[in-house]
């Protein structure tokens, strides 16, 4: 009975072990790439985010941005010279549906799309799509955290100034008697 037992977990434990070694395995080889195009590019990393299908880093000193993907075993990777886009946006492409009395949104895509300055032609990276994965897992967030940072880094970014506070006078508590 007791071998029946530890034969039955280990079939029913077997997919998630192999899952998560999988999942390891695609991590490692994402960070190797993105460590690879940073090295042979003369690029520091200032910024780095690893997702379990992606990687993205960025080298604020030369304003470029390093994207790498991993997609049914076949590697997407780019270097992104920030000093020739004008803008940066955050791309959702969806289609709608209802379902009874509540409306339906399905995310068939999510990217990063850069507006050229000289060219009518824009520079894409994709984060998240429907065909290759079948559920988001914060690709959204992860598109509105790195939007101002590339804002920032983009030649005609315009840096919100924050006015200084002038000197208030402080209240003195020292002079209120303890009940």
């Amino acid at each position: 009975m007791l071998v029946l037992s530890a034969l039955l977990t280990s079939i029913v434990a077997s997919p998630f072990v192999l899952m998560a070694i999988n999942s390891r395995i695609k991590k490692t080889k994402i960070k190797k790439q993105l460590h690879n195009l940073l090295v042979e590019n003369g690029l520091i990393a200032n910024q780095l985010e690893y997702h379990p299908n992606f990687a993205l880093a960025v080298d604020q000193n030369k304003k470029a941005l390093v994207y790498t993907r991993l997609c049914n075993e076949i590697q997407h990777s780019s270097i992104i010279d920030l000093s020739i886009y004008q803008s940066c946006s955050i791309l959702k492409e969806s289609q709608h549906s209802k379902n009874g009395t509540a409306y339906l949104e399905d995310i068939d895509k999510v990217a990063l799309e850069f507006k050229s300055r000289n060219t009518p032609a824009n520079e894409r990276i994709v984060l998240f799509d429907s065909q290759e994965s079948l559920q988001l897992t914060g690709e959204l967030a992860i598109a509105a955290h790195w939007k101002p940072i590339i804002d920032l880094l983009l030649d005609n970014a315009t840096v919100m100034e924050i006015p200084s506070i002038p000197n208030r006078k402080v209240l003195d508590f020292s002079r209120i008697a303890v009940l």
